[in-house]
């Protein structure tokens, strides 16, 4: 792995762990705000840093990696329809299917996206 992206990785977990963990130490708001906006940051660089990545790799690699996003994105639309409309009819956990604890699920979809683009590509 590209060791910008590796630095663009650590920074976006570190700070996000710390935007989800500072309302437990009772910051002021301003400090809580500037935290989430590192992540926010954070984030950003990392996805500026993928897309470089990606653009370094061979016509295989670049297909393979399309085609797991073209997997992953429909499934991501899936899962917030599918929780959007059953919570219309039923009060669903906040604690279990809040945005905070859904979003990890995409990071899943896309590996289970590129496990697909990858075995058709064997």
């Amino acid at each position: 792995m590209n060791p910008r992206l590796q630095l663009a990785t650590v920074s976006l977990v570190l700070s996000y762990f710390a935007a989800s963990a500072s309302p437990r130490f009772q910051f002021p708001q301003h400090t809580n705000l500037a935290l989430i906006a590192l992540a926010v940051l954070s984030f950003g660089w990392f996805i500026v840093e993928e897309v470089r990545l990606i653009r370094g790799l061979d016509e295989l690699q670049r297909r393979i990696q399309l085609e797991a996003l073209a997997i992953t994105y429909p499934l991501c639309i899936l899962l917030v329809a599918t929780l959007g409309l059953l919570q219309r009819v039923i009060t669903l956990p906040a604690g279990d299917l809040s945005y905070r604890h859904v979003w990890p699920i995409f990071i899943l979809f896309y590996f289970v996206g590129l496990m697909i683009a990858r075995g058709r590509y064997r």
